[in-house]
């Protein structure tokens, strides 16, 4: 059974504002790296800061282009600005900033209904994270994160079953945990897979109601399906392990 990690020691946005900045060691620098390989969770976060930064960075003009624009405009009056127009500036550039976080690096190649809550898989392989859709491979020692999407709050649990037995992956309880809305929301933990072969199946479940998760293990372990309460979603996803890495 995979052995659960839990990312108590995440980046802080300070750290992260630091590296994008240049401004770490390289004692320090190393160990943000070192930090990345091991945690889903920041590498995840790093990933989506970093497509942030270039797609500011490409919307900007360059310096040539700005010398141009200012030798050909005419001078200009200095004005005052005002502290409302500066906040409510404020508050569009973090309202841009926010959806760019939200925004998946890809589509599931998968076609998902529109609206149900669903289950993400990410495969971290060194400085690159992967969103892996049902059906495809993976390997022992592959190091897989989740995140989950819901338009509104659910009591959620994240189950697992392969070759060797089935376990609740989230919460570490007896039932489901409410949790808030979002896109792409990510655990805090993630998973590194051990050598038994054969699929990795996993369960994503979405309440209106705190449902019991040992009865749902036991049905799994029993006969090998889910057993859903009537008021409850579930989405599956399954990974094809193989026997050994490659």
């Amino acid at each position: 059974m995979p052995a659960l990690m839990h990312a108590d020691d995440c980046l802080s946005e300070l750290v992260f504002d630091h590296y994008f900045s240049g401004e770490l060691s390289s004692s320090e620098a190393r160990a943000l790296h070192d930090h990345l390989t091991r945690c889903v969770r920041c590498s995840l976060r790093c990933d989506v800061l970093a497509r942030q930064r270039e797609a500011y960075l490409e919307r900007m003009p360059g310096w040539e282009a700005l010398e141009q624009r200012g030798a050909s405009a005419a001078p200009a009056a200095p004005r005052r600005r005002k502290p409302q127009l500066w906040a409510a500036a404020s508050a569009l550039a973090l309202a841009a900033a926010v959806m760019l976080v939200a925004l998946p690096r890809e589509l599931p190649e998968q076609v998902r209904s529109k609206g149900k809550p669903q289950l993400s898989v990410f495969l971290k392989q060194a400085e690159r994270v992967h969103r892996l859709s049902s059906g495809e491979h993976v390997a022992p020692g592959d190091r897989l994160g989740f995140a989950y999407t819901a338009l509104e709050p659910k009591h959620f649990a994240l189950l697992q079953r392969d070759a060797r037995g089935a376990a609740i992956y989230y919460p570490v309880a007896a039932e489901t945990v409410r949790v808030a809305a979002g896109h792409d929301v990510a655990l805090d933990f993630s998973i590194q897979l051990d050598d038994a072969s054969g699929d990795e199946h996993f369960y994503a479940l979405f309440c209106t109601q705190p449902a019991a998760l040992q009865p749902l293990v036991e049905a799994l372990l029993r006969r090998g399906q889910l057993t859903v309460p009537s008021d409850c979603q579930v989405d599956e996803l399954t990974l094809k392990k193989r026997s050994e890495a490659p």
